[in-house]
């Protein structure tokens, strides 16, 4: 008991740390954070996996409500207005053809299942939004890198938990319909942006009547669960709905003035408490996501998961030299690649639904390391500066020689 309690405490001075030396290294912090995880769960056997694992659907389901809906929050659409079609091209384009290319190397190479090959694929072909966020406002690049990156995670982010759910549905029914996938498809999309606006619209007038304003956070979040449960039990995909819910209460005061002149609820300047949130739930689900992994993981996943890595860069080179050849910051916009959360949690679910795929948690945690390991080593190339700095500081100095320097 005691233990635990103190435990619980060093893993969130440990999250505030990373994020600490994720400022100064742009080393993301989920890698640190994983590392943690290993260390207390299979390095050392301090956390037993059996005793957390009950909880993980919980779990996983509300750090991504909690996610989706500050993702949606900060996401400005007046800014993005000017970029959305050509940037949705390039999301569309570079997504399909890195899980295209996943799905042929993992079936006809390492001999997966398609249905199986293709749930990989849709899972780690995207972007986690969070990561990306975090990184982009950190290292010297323009406002439309930033926006395109942020946009592009959002975008590949949805694309991601409707295909691989619509995979699901199809192991589950043992067919494999064009038609039935394409309006699967729609249907998923529309029914959670509809319900995700409808949502929005109620609730601002329901936040409008609060006589207490400091609440309002952790109400919105408590509707976010009710909205996210409802869209997936009507067929729907619930992280979607809750994305549109963020979007629109975050950017009411400016649909308001635009479309009708009302009063806006309020200007979204602090963001102190949702952050504090966020930061809790991504610390402790990248540490559980370290207790979890399986050291002992076949060749074959690795070499798969090197595959997949290949696949993802190839995707993103060809995309950029055929749809955004002349991009600023081509070097952040080519390899800032970093999957996360979603990836983990959906890889977590056909075990849910009671349907096998063998390996593809361990390959999506694999690739989830590589992909970072591969963001950070491009943040660094992009920001030497940051990588001098370090050289800097562990330089023994001089005293006699800085001295005369500086007179």
């Amino acid at each position: 008991m005691l233990f635990g309690i103190a435990l619980f405490g060093l893993i969130i001075v440990a999250g505030y740390l990373a994020g600490k030396l994720f400022e100064k290294t742009h080393v993301p912090d989920v890698l640190l954070l994983i590392a943690l995880g290993m260390v207390l769960g299979p390095l050392t056997g301090l956390v037993r996996t059996s005793l957390l694992g009950q909880a993980m659907p919980f779990a996983a389901a509300l750090a991504l409500v909690i996610i989706m809906l500050a993702a949606g929050q900060r996401f400005n659409l007046m800014r993005v207005a000017s970029i959305l079609p050509s940037n949705s091209v390039f999301s569309f384009f570079a997504y399909f053809l890195s899980s295209a290319l996943i799905t042929l190397v993992a079936h006809f190479v390492f001999g997966w299942d398609l249905l199986h090959a293709a749930f990989l694929a849709f899972v780690v072909s995207d972007t986690c939004p969070t990561i990306v966020g975090a990184l982009v406002s950190r290292l010297r690049s323009s406002e439309a890198t930033r926006i395109s990156l942020s946009l592009e995670a959002s975008i590949s982010g949805a694309l991601s938990g409707v295909c691989a759910i619509l995979v699901l549905r199809f192991l589950s029914a043992q067919s494999l319909d064009a038609s039935t996938a394409l309006h699967t498809l729609a249907s998923a999309f529309a029914i959670a942006a509809v319900a995700g606006v409808v949502a929005a619209l109620l609730w601002h007038r329901v936040l409008q009547r609060l006589d207490e304003k400091n609440f309002e956070y952790i109400l919105t979040l408590a509707a976010a669960v009710f909205l996210y449960s409802g869209v997936e039990f009507a067929g729907g995909n619930g992280a979607i709905s809750v994305l549109a819910l963020g979007v629109v209460l975050g950017n009411y005061g400016e649909l308001a003035r635009i479309f009708s002149g009302a009063k806006p609820l309020k200007e979204r300047e602090e963001y102190a408490f949702e952050d504090e949130v966020v930061f809790f739930v991504r610390t402790f689900f990248f540490v559980y996501i370290g207790i979890m992994f399986n050291f002992g993981v076949p060749f074959a996943t690795l070499l798969l998961s090197l595959a997949a890595l290949a696949c993802i860069l190839a995707a993103r080179v060809v995309s950029m030299r055929l749809l955004a050849p002349k991009a600023e910051d081509y070097l952040l916009q080519a390899f800032v690649i970093p999957t996360g959360l979603s990836a983990i949690v959906l890889s977590l679910v056909p075990a849910a639904w009671g349907i096998s795929i063998p390996g593809v948690t361990d390959a999506v945690l694999l690739i989830v390391v590589l992909t970072n390991v591969v963001t950070t080593v491009a943040a660094l190339i992009h920001n030497p500066s940051v990588a001098a700095r370090v050289a800097v500081a562990s330089r023994p100095r001089v005293v006699g020689v800085e001295q005369r320097k500086r007179k």
